[in-house]
């Protein structure tokens, strides 16, 4: 690749703030991980905080990338949007995202979502949130491992 690939040519008409994608690169990196997985990318799950663009989304699907992280509802819901099959929300979800996260597992019912819990009485909630509609979550519990 060429020394100055990143130059921006006409950037006097480029509005800012901008994303700049440099679309080979892109597609390098994209398939330089899919590689570090020997082809398996059902063990890759990028996060979708790193890029958050619904077509970059289509090229890591097209890429046969389909299980993603999310920080937020919102970027859980680009995700799913885009045909994801699985998103995990990396964080405890509380108050009115429990609600939100519901509304998403019933919106998008072709995806699977998951979230992550560090207590009983946020399980509980969230399981009575969810049985309320009717629902069941898949959830990861983290321990602590200090004693």
């Amino acid at each position: 690749m060429e020394n100055n690939w990143y130059t921006i040519q006409n950037v006097e008409t480029v509005d800012s703030p901008s994303i700049a994608l440099y679309l080979e690169h892109l597609k390098y990196n994209i398939n330089e991980m899919v590689s570090l997985v020997e082809g398996k990318t059902e063990r890759l799950m990028p996060h979708i905080k790193t890029n958050k663009m619904p077509k970059v989304m289509e090229l890591l699907l097209h890429a046969g990338i389909s299980n993603f992280k999310a920080s937020t509802i919102s970027e859980a819901e680009i995700a799913a949007e885009a045909g994801a099959n699985a998103v995990l929300i990396a964080h405890q979800l509380v108050g009115p995202k429990i609600n939100r996260f519901l509304r998403l597992i019933k919106q998008f019912p072709n995806t699977q979502f998951s979230t992550i819990l560090d207590n009983v009485d946020s399980a509980e909630v969230l399981n009575q949130k969810a049985q309320e509609k009717g629902l069941t979550v898949n959830i990861y519990i983290l321990t602590s491992t200090t004693g």
